[in-house]
């Protein structure tokens, strides 16, 4: 028989995993169907990234082998090199997108400062 905290480990694991199918086909459904352009590839591909990271650190946070929370984390940060990889090919080929980065780096520094 189960104990409680092996079926709570499970019901949270199945959470953890259909909160991460939600949001990428919420993602994917975004997409223009006849073709989607560069920059909305680009932005699913962060959003996805994003996803990827989450699931990964619950995951992480689910186990209890150390070896393996070291693997799962050691992937949550090749992950957020992908996010800037994706970052920085949007931000050669979205002029706005780096106007807006810029004058959201401004309203941080004027809310809380350097």
């Amino acid at each position: 028989m189960k104990r409680y905290s092996q079926i709570k480990k499970e019901e949270k694991t199945k959470s953890i995993i259909q909160k991460f199918k939600e949001e990428i086909l919420s993602a994917v459904t975004e997409f223009d169907t006849s073709r989607p352009s560069d920059q909305q590839i680009l932005r699913i591909s962060i959003a996805s990234e994003l996803s990827a990271i989450n699931l990964y650190q619950e995951l992480a946070a689910l186990t209890d082998d150390p070896n393996l929370k070291k693997v799962i984390l050691d992937i949550t940060k090749e992950e957020k090199t992908h996010i800037s990889e994706f970052e920085t090919m949007l931000l050669r080929i979205d002029d706005e997108q780096i106007i807006e980065n810029l004058n959201g780096k401004k309203e941080v520094e004027d809310l809380i400062g350097n």
